[in-house]
């Protein structure tokens, strides 16, 4: 596709989402409020219809954000705002995050962190990254299962692995797995939803930090994302 086409075609894809994005966020509400029974009070079928209401505006949203992110990391260059950043702290936020999915899957999403690990990077971008990865290996690993966090380091550079006890992938799925809109390659469109942009968007953030994210797997042993950060003042 030519420069300018592409351009154009990011460009209203981004004006698309943030049009889609304000009337669904205001559905969202508004299927909260009447869940609060700030209206009035329901019954139990009513809930549930609620409740639906509810899940699948997330599920929109979150596929909306994903093209946003699509569009601005391939129509600009990514800005960072790096700052020290404690990796060991920032576990535990996704720990928390995750904590009404580890309930509800099964799942343990273990912490393995080394506490004072300090890495200079955009926390909020890098955040987006460990978020967008750990979502992807809850849906490849079953109930009872878990996924881990840890470190490893040598002298040029800082290792973060993402490791999951799930069923894995095959050659196939993990040669694609990182490609933008290719769904064959991520678990996310397990439960329906997604664009295929989740791991897309975590390398790109992890390449504008100057690293490398690779995947390692093997089908019914799980798999491992190692994000790769050099060090030094002037890896950024």
């Amino acid at each position: 596709m030519h420069e300018s086409k592409a351009n154009e075609w990011i460009y209203y894809v981004a004006q698309i989402g943030h049009d889609l994005r304000t009337p669904l966020n205001i559905i969202k509400g508004f299927g909260e409020l009447l869940d609060q029974e700030m209206a009035g009070p329901l019954n139990p079928k009513q809930h549930i219809y609620t409740k639906k209401i509810i899940k699948e505006s997330d599920a929109l949203l979150y596929v909306i954000n994903q093209l946003l992110d699509w569009a601005r990391l391939s129509g600009d260059k990514v800005v960072l705002s790096p700052e020290q950043t404690d990796l060991y702290l920032l576990g535990l936020e996704i720990q928390g995050q995750f904590e009404l999915r580890m309930e509800q899957t099964g799942v343990q999403l273990i912490n393995d962190i080394p506490k004072g690990t300090i890495v200079e990077l955009d926390r909020n971008k890098f955040r987006q990254v460990l978020v967008n990865i750990v979502d992807n290996d809850f849906k490849f690993t079953q109930s009872g299962g878990e996924v881990h966090l840890a470190v490893r380091q040598d002298d040029a550079h800082l290792y973060l692995d993402i490791r999951d006890s799930g069923r894995g992938m095959n050659p196939e799925q993990l040669r694609r797995i990182f490609n933008a809109f290719d769904t064959a390659g991520e678990a996310v469109e397990a439960d329906g939803h997604g664009a295929g942009l989740g791991l897309w968007i975590a390398r790109s953030i992890v390449q504008a930090h100057g690293g490398t994210l690779v995947a390692e797997s093997v089908p019914g042993l799980g798999s491992t994302f190692t994000i790769s950060l050099p060090k030094g003042a002037d890896a950024l």
